[in-house]
């Protein structure tokens, strides 16, 4: 469920991440053979469930409960729901048929000509491979522990739960990261329809990214319950589970308390300032607010990549006092301050390349 979460942020999430990705290919890397054999036995593991179509439909369900539980019910949720379903309609083994049906569904959707078809195929294909490759240990890990639950009628726990979201931290974030990497390169060869459709879809993405965040940290505490994974209704673990009604007071208080807000004229804060994945988040949204020139744009990427290369290294040379604090208590505590100071600093940075007349646009 953790690998359907995060794959879900790059294919289904955000739908479109199409275009170059600013990154090596790494489609044609070559797959250990250990890693192979790991996976195939996960797939075989996979198909001991039980006929797909079945499977699909007890996962679909878990995520129709899950978009009404989060109250994910605008048009833009409707087709990320959508393709989510085509997908979860082909077997997990036939991954060239996945990529193929979202993009002629993104394709469809955003009326693609022949040669921005083609760059999305090649790019959905490189990021889908990337992000497994690069998370396969992962992904396997908790695919297999998954299944073998599956199989013995086992349920899920919250321990169990906590511990799978401390261990995916660094897959969400890569996912995280690729779709705030791609999609300001989406808008290259878009055209002004194309743009309009591109920001909504890419805000909704951001809405339902607010929500899973909130509720992740709770799971690493150990607060996880069945029904956060639209497991209500499994017969597995309907004794634990507990039904949350769409527009619940629980609801509305999560959205209220979400991790990202916006403050004001402000823009876009983000209160998990140390966490240095996030940051790209803010330099795109500083791009869109005062619409940055060319010139701009490569500085303030320059100055991003800067620190959070500067960030990764203090976490990797502190990351046992780091690990040592809870979730919840990271944006102010004492062991990631001087991550927050880099976030700071990326703050005034970004400030000092806006011209004059952007500046006097952002007071008026």
């Amino acid at each position: 469920m953790v690998y359907r979460l995060a794959l879900s942020l790059v294919l289904a999430l955000a739908p479109l991440t199409a275009a170059v990705a600013e990154e090596p290919d790494v489609s044609g890397a070559q797959i250990p053979e250990s890693a192979i054999k790991q996976f195939d036995g996960v797939m075989n593991d996979v198909r001991a469930l039980g006929e797909w179509p079945v499977q699909a439909e007890r996962l679909n369900t878990m995520m129709d409960n899950m978009w009404r539980g989060n109250g994910w019910d605008e048009e833009t949720d409707t087709f990320a729901r959508k393709i989510a379903r085509e997908v979860t309609n082909i077997p997990p083994w036939e991954f060239e048929r996945r990529m193929e049906k979202i993009t002629e569904m993104v394709t469809k959707r955003y009326a693609f000509d022949p040669a921005q078809a083609d760059s999305f195929r090649s790019s959905i294909y490189r990021e889908s491979l990337g992000f497994m490759f690069s998370n396969f240990e992962v992904i396997s890990k908790h695919a297999g522990e998954y299944v073998v639950s599956r199989v013995r009628g086992e349920p899920l726990t919250a321990e169990q739960i906590a511990r799978w979201t401390k261990e995916s931290d660094p897959l969400i974030a890569d996912a995280m990261s690729r779709v705030d990497r791609m999609r300001v390169n989406t808008r290259r060869d878009a055209n002004p329809r194309q743009k309009q459709l591109l920001r909504r879809d890419f805000d909704g993405f951001d809405r339902r990214m607010d929500d899973i965040v909130k509720q992740r940290a709770a799971w690493a505490r150990g607060e996880w319950k069945p029904d956060a994974w639209g497991m209500q209704d499994d017969p597995v673990q309907v004794p634990q589970s507990r039904r949350v009604p769409p527009d619940s007071a629980e609801i509305r208080r999560a959205r209220e308390e979400t991790p990202f807000a916006m403050v004001g004229r402000g823009g876009l804060i983000d209160v998990l300032t140390a966490n240095e994945t996030t940051w790209a988040r803010y330099v795109r949204k500083f791009i869109e607010r005062h619409e940055l020139d060319a010139g701009q744009q490569t500085a303030i990427r320059s100055i991003l990549a800067e620190l959070e290369s500067r960030a990764g290294q203090y976490r990797q040379a502190h990351c046992a006092e780091i690990d040592a604090v809870p979730v919840p208590e990271r944006s102010s505590a004492t062991e990631l301050a001087p991550i927050r100071e880099m976030f700071s600093e990326l703050q005034a940075r970004s400030l000092a390349l806006l011209t004059q007349s952007q500046r006097d646009a952002e007071e008026h």
